[in-house]
Protein backbone atom coordinates (compact mmCIF):
# COMPACT_ATOMS: atom_id res chain seq x y z
CA UNK A 1 0.00 0.00 0.00
CA UNK A 2 1.52 3.36 -0.96
CA UNK A 3 2.33 5.74 1.61
CA UNK A 4 -0.44 8.16 1.35
CA UNK A 5 -2.78 5.20 1.92
CA UNK A 6 -1.58 5.46 5.47
CA UNK A 7 -3.01 9.05 6.15
CA UNK A 8 -6.95 8.01 5.04
CA UNK A 9 -6.52 4.61 7.62
CA UNK A 10 -5.50 7.23 10.31
CA UNK A 11 -8.08 9.69 9.68
CA UNK A 12 -10.54 6.98 9.40
CA UNK A 13 -9.64 4.96 12.99
CA UNK A 14 -11.38 7.71 15.16
CA UNK A 15 -14.69 7.30 13.10
CA UNK A 16 -14.17 3.23 13.58
CA UNK A 17 -14.62 3.36 17.10
CA UNK A 18 -17.91 2.03 18.37
CA UNK A 19 -20.09 4.45 19.95
CA UNK A 20 -23.96 4.69 21.62
CA UNK A 21 -23.57 8.25 21.97
CA UNK A 22 -24.88 10.12 19.02
CA UNK A 23 -25.49 13.77 20.46
CA UNK A 24 -22.59 16.12 21.73
CA UNK A 25 -22.17 18.11 24.41
CA UNK A 26 -21.51 21.94 23.52
CA UNK A 27 -18.87 24.21 25.78
CA UNK A 28 -20.12 26.49 28.45
CA UNK A 29 -23.32 25.77 29.89
CA UNK A 30 -24.61 23.05 32.37
CA UNK A 31 -25.69 19.79 29.51
CA UNK A 32 -29.63 20.06 29.80
CA UNK A 33 -31.64 17.17 30.41
CA UNK A 34 -35.11 16.38 29.17
CA UNK A 35 -36.94 16.40 32.69
CA UNK A 36 -34.66 19.87 33.41
CA UNK A 37 -35.98 21.31 30.12
CA UNK A 38 -39.65 20.17 30.47
CA UNK A 39 -39.54 21.88 34.29
CA UNK A 40 -38.13 25.21 33.05
CA UNK A 41 -40.45 25.33 30.34
CA UNK A 42 -43.24 25.08 32.70
CA UNK A 43 -42.16 27.69 34.58
CA UNK A 44 -41.10 30.01 32.15
CA UNK A 45 -43.10 29.53 29.02
CA UNK A 46 -45.21 32.96 28.79
CA UNK A 47 -48.44 30.85 26.91
CA UNK A 48 -48.20 28.99 30.77
CA UNK A 49 -48.23 31.98 32.71
CA UNK A 50 -51.36 33.15 30.58
CA UNK A 51 -53.05 29.36 31.32
CA UNK A 52 -52.47 29.74 34.54
CA UNK A 53 -53.82 33.54 34.68
CA UNK A 54 -56.41 32.44 32.92
CA UNK A 55 -57.13 30.20 35.63
CA UNK A 56 -57.20 32.67 38.42
CA UNK A 57 -59.66 34.92 36.82
CA UNK A 58 -62.35 32.51 36.16
CA UNK A 59 -61.82 31.72 39.80
CA UNK A 60 -61.98 35.04 40.63
CA UNK A 61 -65.16 35.23 38.96
CA UNK A 62 -66.89 32.57 41.27
CA UNK A 63 -67.93 35.64 43.78
CA UNK A 64 -70.74 36.88 40.97
CA UNK A 65 -72.78 33.85 41.12
CA UNK A 66 -74.97 35.98 43.93
CA UNK A 67 -75.09 39.29 43.01
CA UNK A 68 -78.28 40.88 44.13
CA UNK A 69 -79.75 44.08 42.88
CA UNK A 70 -78.67 47.15 43.87
CA UNK A 71 -80.09 48.70 47.31
CA UNK A 72 -82.05 51.51 46.58
CA UNK A 73 -82.53 54.20 49.17
CA UNK A 74 -85.32 56.92 49.23
CA UNK A 75 -86.57 60.21 50.86
CA UNK A 76 -89.19 61.88 50.62
CA UNK A 77 -90.68 65.69 51.94
CA UNK A 78 -94.02 66.39 51.64
CA UNK A 79 -95.66 70.31 53.18
CA UNK A 80 -99.05 70.89 52.62
CA UNK A 81 -102.25 71.56 54.37
CA UNK A 82 -103.34 68.33 55.09
CA UNK A 83 -99.71 66.98 55.88
CA UNK A 84 -96.83 69.14 58.07
CA UNK A 85 -93.61 68.06 57.70
CA UNK A 86 -94.04 64.55 56.59
CA UNK A 87 -90.59 62.78 55.90
CA UNK A 88 -90.54 59.26 54.29
CA UNK A 89 -87.53 57.32 54.84
CA UNK A 90 -87.44 54.10 52.42
CA UNK A 91 -85.10 51.49 51.87
CA UNK A 92 -85.99 48.93 49.06
CA UNK A 93 -84.15 45.94 47.43
CA UNK A 94 -84.58 43.28 44.48
CA UNK A 95 -83.56 39.39 44.16
CA UNK A 96 -83.78 37.03 41.62
CA UNK A 97 -85.04 33.83 42.01
CA UNK A 98 -82.67 31.50 43.88
CA UNK A 99 -82.57 28.75 41.20
CA UNK A 100 -80.92 31.60 39.04
CA UNK A 101 -77.86 32.20 41.95
CA UNK A 102 -77.54 28.10 42.39
CA UNK A 103 -77.19 28.13 38.58
CA UNK A 104 -74.81 30.46 37.85
CA UNK A 105 -72.40 29.43 40.10
CA UNK A 106 -72.27 25.77 38.86
CA UNK A 107 -72.41 27.80 35.80
CA UNK A 108 -69.34 29.59 36.87
CA UNK A 109 -67.47 26.53 38.46
CA UNK A 110 -67.80 24.96 34.80
CA UNK A 111 -66.23 28.01 33.35
CA UNK A 112 -63.29 27.32 35.85
CA UNK A 113 -63.65 24.21 34.64
CA UNK A 114 -63.21 24.55 30.91
CA UNK A 115 -60.10 27.15 31.66
CA UNK A 116 -58.01 24.60 33.37
CA UNK A 117 -58.96 22.13 30.26
CA UNK A 118 -57.26 24.84 28.33
CA UNK A 119 -53.92 25.27 30.44
CA UNK A 120 -54.26 21.13 30.28
CA UNK A 121 -54.35 21.49 26.75
CA UNK A 122 -51.40 24.31 26.71
CA UNK A 123 -49.14 22.42 29.21
CA UNK A 124 -49.85 18.79 26.75
CA UNK A 125 -48.97 21.32 23.82
CA UNK A 126 -45.75 22.47 25.75
CA UNK A 127 -44.37 19.27 26.69
CA UNK A 128 -44.97 17.84 23.24
CA UNK A 129 -42.99 20.96 21.62
CA UNK A 130 -40.37 20.50 24.50
CA UNK A 131 -39.87 16.95 23.82
CA UNK A 132 -39.75 17.58 19.92
CA UNK A 133 -37.26 20.40 19.88
CA UNK A 134 -35.07 18.85 22.48
CA UNK A 135 -34.71 15.33 20.33
CA UNK A 136 -34.77 17.14 17.04
CA UNK A 137 -31.71 19.15 18.67
CA UNK A 138 -30.18 15.94 19.86
CA UNK A 139 -30.40 14.29 16.35
CA UNK A 140 -28.99 17.93 14.88
CA UNK A 141 -25.50 17.53 16.82
CA UNK A 142 -25.34 14.03 16.17
CA UNK A 143 -25.41 14.68 12.45
CA UNK A 144 -23.38 17.50 13.03
CA UNK A 145 -20.95 15.72 14.65
CA UNK A 146 -20.76 12.61 11.63
CA UNK A 147 -20.60 14.92 9.09
CA UNK A 148 -17.62 16.53 11.11
CA UNK A 149 -16.09 13.28 10.79
CA UNK A 150 -17.07 13.29 7.50
CA UNK A 151 -15.42 16.04 6.17
CA UNK A 152 -12.51 15.79 8.07
CA UNK A 153 -11.68 12.45 6.47
CA UNK A 154 -12.90 13.97 2.96
CA UNK A 155 -10.31 16.38 3.53
CA UNK A 156 -7.77 14.06 3.61
CA UNK A 157 -8.97 11.80 1.03
CA UNK A 158 -8.80 14.85 -1.21
CA UNK A 159 -5.28 15.87 -0.38
CA UNK A 160 -3.98 12.18 -0.59
CA UNK A 161 -5.65 12.35 -4.60
CA UNK A 162 -3.40 15.21 -5.11
CA UNK A 163 -0.45 13.81 -3.74
CA UNK A 164 -1.23 10.89 -5.55
CA UNK A 165 -1.59 12.72 -9.10
CA UNK A 166 1.42 14.34 -7.97
CA UNK A 167 3.33 11.62 -7.77
CA UNK A 168 2.13 10.01 -11.15
CA UNK A 169 0.14 7.01 -8.36
CA UNK A 170 -3.10 8.30 -9.73
CA UNK A 171 -5.15 9.52 -12.63
CA UNK A 172 -6.31 13.00 -12.64
CA UNK A 173 -10.33 11.99 -12.58
CA UNK A 174 -9.28 10.37 -9.13
CA UNK A 175 -7.92 13.88 -7.95
CA UNK A 176 -11.06 15.91 -9.37
CA UNK A 177 -13.45 13.21 -7.85
CA UNK A 178 -11.93 13.38 -4.44
CA UNK A 179 -12.10 17.29 -4.51
CA UNK A 180 -15.50 16.90 -5.85
CA UNK A 181 -16.23 14.65 -3.29
CA UNK A 182 -14.54 16.70 -0.09
CA UNK A 183 -16.51 19.77 -1.72
CA UNK A 184 -20.03 18.10 -1.33
CA UNK A 185 -19.58 16.91 2.11
CA UNK A 186 -17.82 20.42 3.72
CA UNK A 187 -21.28 21.86 1.78
CA UNK A 188 -23.37 19.51 3.81
CA UNK A 189 -21.45 20.04 7.47
CA UNK A 190 -21.94 23.89 6.76
CA UNK A 191 -26.07 23.02 6.39
CA UNK A 192 -25.62 20.63 9.41
CA UNK A 193 -24.41 23.55 11.48
CA UNK A 194 -27.01 25.49 10.30
CA UNK A 195 -29.65 23.23 10.82
CA UNK A 196 -28.29 23.31 14.53
CA UNK A 197 -28.24 26.53 15.38
CA UNK A 198 -31.52 26.34 14.06
CA UNK A 199 -32.58 23.56 16.30
CA UNK A 200 -30.86 25.31 18.95
CA UNK A 201 -33.39 28.12 18.49
CA UNK A 202 -36.08 26.50 18.57
CA UNK A 203 -35.72 24.79 21.65
CA UNK A 204 -34.47 28.52 23.27
CA UNK A 205 -38.03 29.54 22.15
CA UNK A 206 -40.53 26.46 23.59
CA UNK A 207 -38.35 26.42 27.03
CA UNK A 208 -38.97 30.63 27.14
CA UNK A 209 -35.26 31.39 27.70
CA UNK A 210 -33.16 32.96 25.08
CA UNK A 211 -29.95 31.15 26.02
CA UNK A 212 -27.04 29.09 24.37
CA UNK A 213 -28.57 24.88 25.28
CA UNK A 214 -26.36 22.29 25.63
CA UNK A 215 -27.27 18.43 25.88
CA UNK A 216 -25.78 15.80 26.99
CA UNK A 217 -23.64 13.36 25.29
CA UNK A 218 -26.35 10.64 25.29
CA UNK A 219 -29.44 12.78 24.70
CA UNK A 220 -30.28 11.08 21.30
CA UNK A 221 -32.06 7.61 22.09
CA UNK A 222 -34.84 5.84 21.35
CA UNK A 223 -38.30 6.46 22.82
CA UNK A 224 -40.12 3.56 24.32
CA UNK A 225 -43.34 2.56 22.09
CA UNK A 226 -46.75 3.14 23.75
CA UNK A 227 -48.61 0.23 25.12
CA UNK A 228 -51.89 -0.68 22.90
CA UNK A 229 -54.29 1.57 24.06
CA UNK A 230 -57.94 1.42 22.64
CA UNK A 231 -60.14 4.34 21.10
CA UNK A 232 -62.23 4.19 24.79
CA UNK A 233 -59.10 5.57 26.78
CA UNK A 234 -58.29 7.91 23.71
CA UNK A 235 -61.08 9.65 24.28
CA UNK A 236 -60.73 9.87 28.01
CA UNK A 237 -56.93 11.09 27.47
CA UNK A 238 -56.79 13.28 24.63
CA UNK A 239 -56.26 16.61 25.96
CA UNK A 240 -57.93 18.44 22.75
CA UNK A 241 -61.21 16.05 23.14
CA UNK A 242 -61.55 17.05 26.58
CA UNK A 243 -61.55 20.65 26.17
CA UNK A 244 -64.51 20.11 23.55
CA UNK A 245 -66.10 18.22 26.39
CA UNK A 246 -66.08 20.45 28.51
CA UNK A 247 -66.93 23.40 26.49
CA UNK A 248 -70.33 21.81 25.78
CA UNK A 249 -70.54 20.91 29.51
CA UNK A 250 -70.44 24.97 29.90
CA UNK A 251 -72.89 25.91 27.14
CA UNK A 252 -75.51 23.14 28.85
CA UNK A 253 -74.94 25.01 32.24
CA UNK A 254 -75.08 28.51 30.71
CA UNK A 255 -78.20 27.34 29.05
CA UNK A 256 -79.60 26.03 32.55
CA UNK A 257 -79.40 29.50 33.86
CA UNK A 258 -80.99 31.26 31.05
CA UNK A 259 -84.04 28.96 31.93
CA UNK A 260 -83.95 30.22 35.16
CA UNK A 261 -84.19 33.93 34.15
CA UNK A 262 -87.70 33.10 32.96
CA UNK A 263 -88.71 32.38 36.79
CA UNK A 264 -89.82 35.86 38.46
CA UNK A 265 -87.88 37.50 40.88
CA UNK A 266 -89.02 39.30 44.27
CA UNK A 267 -88.29 42.90 45.63
CA UNK A 268 -88.88 43.98 49.13
CA UNK A 269 -89.52 47.53 50.50
CA UNK A 270 -89.13 49.05 53.98
CA UNK A 271 -90.47 52.92 54.91
CA UNK A 272 -90.79 54.86 57.94
CA UNK A 273 -92.70 58.43 57.90
CA UNK A 274 -92.74 61.04 60.63
CA UNK A 275 -95.17 64.10 60.53
CA UNK A 276 -94.38 67.38 61.92
CA UNK A 277 -91.81 65.58 64.43
CA UNK A 278 -93.15 62.87 65.47
CA UNK A 279 -92.49 59.57 64.59
CA UNK A 280 -93.63 55.78 64.62
CA UNK A 281 -95.32 55.33 61.20
CA UNK A 282 -93.64 52.79 59.17
CA UNK A 283 -94.85 49.82 56.62
CA UNK A 284 -93.10 47.67 54.13
CA UNK A 285 -94.11 45.70 50.97
CA UNK A 286 -92.98 43.09 48.82
CA UNK A 287 -93.51 42.09 45.08
CA UNK A 288 -93.16 39.44 42.66
CA UNK A 289 -92.13 40.51 39.38
CA UNK A 290 -93.26 38.82 36.35
CA UNK A 291 -91.83 38.71 33.19
CA UNK A 292 -95.12 39.20 31.25
CA UNK A 293 -92.89 40.49 28.30
CA UNK A 294 -90.44 37.74 27.81
CA UNK A 295 -89.47 37.94 23.74
CA UNK A 296 -85.79 38.84 24.38
CA UNK A 297 -85.45 35.92 26.99
CA UNK A 298 -87.06 33.94 25.09
CA UNK A 299 -84.77 34.41 22.39
CA UNK A 300 -81.58 34.78 24.46
CA UNK A 301 -82.71 30.86 25.69
CA UNK A 302 -82.74 29.89 21.92
CA UNK A 303 -79.82 31.12 21.07
CA UNK A 304 -78.02 28.92 24.11
CA UNK A 305 -79.78 25.86 22.62
CA UNK A 306 -78.10 26.86 19.41
CA UNK A 307 -74.94 27.14 21.14
CA UNK A 308 -75.23 23.55 22.44
CA UNK A 309 -75.72 22.47 19.15
CA UNK A 310 -72.35 23.81 18.09
CA UNK A 311 -70.56 22.72 21.26
CA UNK A 312 -71.71 19.02 20.40
CA UNK A 313 -71.07 19.96 16.31
CA UNK A 314 -67.48 20.98 17.82
CA UNK A 315 -67.19 18.10 19.75
CA UNK A 316 -68.05 15.53 17.23
CA UNK A 317 -65.96 16.70 14.86
CA UNK A 318 -63.29 16.96 16.33
CA UNK A 319 -63.29 13.53 18.00
CA UNK A 320 -63.28 12.67 14.14
CA UNK A 321 -60.43 14.33 13.70
CA UNK A 322 -58.63 13.57 16.40
CA UNK A 323 -59.67 9.56 16.07
CA UNK A 324 -58.55 9.75 12.57
CA UNK A 325 -55.34 11.43 13.25
CA UNK A 326 -54.09 8.53 16.34
CA UNK A 327 -55.03 6.05 13.69
CA UNK A 328 -52.80 8.24 11.05
CA UNK A 329 -49.91 8.07 13.65
CA UNK A 330 -50.04 4.71 14.87
CA UNK A 331 -49.35 3.78 11.21
CA UNK A 332 -46.20 5.95 10.92
CA UNK A 333 -44.53 4.71 14.25
CA UNK A 334 -44.94 1.18 12.97
CA UNK A 335 -43.72 2.07 9.42
CA UNK A 336 -40.89 4.62 11.40
CA UNK A 337 -40.12 1.63 13.88
CA UNK A 338 -39.73 -1.12 11.20
CA UNK A 339 -37.34 1.16 9.31
CA UNK A 340 -35.17 1.95 13.20
CA UNK A 341 -35.02 -1.71 13.37
CA UNK A 342 -33.63 -2.74 10.07
CA UNK A 343 -30.91 -0.38 11.12
CA UNK A 344 -30.68 -1.30 14.57
CA UNK A 345 -30.44 -5.04 13.39
CA UNK A 346 -29.00 -5.23 10.31
CA UNK A 347 -27.69 -1.85 9.01
CA UNK A 348 -25.25 -0.10 11.46
CA UNK A 349 -23.54 -3.85 11.37
CA UNK A 350 -23.01 -3.83 7.62
CA UNK A 351 -21.98 -0.19 8.42
CA UNK A 352 -19.20 -1.50 10.26
CA UNK A 353 -18.56 -4.49 8.22
CA UNK A 354 -18.36 -2.75 5.05
CA UNK A 355 -15.98 -0.52 6.71
CA UNK A 356 -13.65 -3.62 8.03
CA UNK A 357 -13.88 -5.30 4.77
CA UNK A 358 -12.55 -2.45 2.87
CA UNK A 359 -9.66 -1.12 5.24
CA UNK A 360 -8.51 -4.66 4.99
CA UNK A 361 -8.96 -5.10 1.32
CA UNK A 362 -6.93 -1.73 0.69
CA UNK A 363 -4.26 -2.63 3.12
CA UNK A 364 -4.10 -5.99 0.83
CA UNK A 365 -4.20 -4.34 -2.40
CA UNK A 366 -6.96 -5.90 -3.26
CA UNK A 367 -9.10 -2.89 -4.42
CA UNK A 368 -7.82 0.27 -5.56
CA UNK A 369 -8.19 3.91 -3.49
CA UNK A 370 -11.53 4.31 -5.44
CA UNK A 371 -13.37 1.75 -4.46
CA UNK A 372 -11.87 1.71 -0.67
CA UNK A 373 -13.54 5.88 -0.66
CA UNK A 374 -16.49 4.65 -2.30
CA UNK A 375 -17.41 1.72 0.97
CA UNK A 376 -16.96 4.33 3.05
CA UNK A 377 -19.20 6.89 1.58
CA UNK A 378 -21.59 3.64 1.47
CA UNK A 379 -20.91 3.08 5.51
CA UNK A 380 -21.54 6.62 6.11
CA UNK A 381 -24.50 6.89 4.08
CA UNK A 382 -25.92 4.01 6.26
CA UNK A 383 -24.79 5.59 9.09
CA UNK A 384 -26.26 8.98 8.52
CA UNK A 385 -29.72 7.29 7.59
CA UNK A 386 -29.87 5.64 10.82
CA UNK A 387 -30.00 9.04 12.48
CA UNK A 388 -32.48 9.98 10.11
CA UNK A 389 -34.60 7.15 11.11
CA UNK A 390 -34.17 7.56 14.56
CA UNK A 391 -35.23 11.10 14.51
CA UNK A 392 -38.35 10.24 12.47
CA UNK A 393 -38.90 7.42 14.72
CA UNK A 394 -38.56 9.58 17.63
CA UNK A 395 -40.90 12.62 16.39
CA UNK A 396 -43.47 9.98 15.66
CA UNK A 397 -43.47 8.83 18.96
CA UNK A 398 -43.63 12.02 20.49
CA UNK A 399 -46.95 12.96 18.34
CA UNK A 400 -48.79 9.83 19.45
CA UNK A 401 -47.77 10.28 23.29
CA UNK A 402 -49.41 13.93 22.28
CA UNK A 403 -52.37 12.52 21.03
CA UNK A 404 -53.03 9.69 23.88
CA UNK A 405 -52.79 12.24 26.32
CA UNK A 406 -49.79 10.70 28.14
CA UNK A 407 -47.81 13.61 29.05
Amino acid sequence: MQTTGLVLLLALSSWLLPTRSYGQTQPGPTPLTLDAALNQALRSNPGIQSANFSVQQQQALLGTAVEPGRTSFSYSYDNNAVLLGNKTYGVAQSFEFPTVYTRQAKALRQQVALSERTRALTQAGLRRDVQAAYYQLAYGQARLRLLTNQDSLYRDFARAAAVRYRLGEAAYLEQVSAAARAREVEVAHRQAEADRRIFDRELQRVLGAPQAVALPADALRKLPLPPALTDTTLARDNPTLALFQQQLVVAQAQQRVLKARNLPDFSAAYNQQTQAGEGGYYGYGVAINVPLFSRAQRSRAQAGELAIRVAEADLANTRNNVQTAFIQQVQAVSKADEALRYYESAGLGQAREIVRVAEKSYRAGEVGYVEYVAALTQAYGIRGQYLDALNGYNQSIITLTYLLGRY
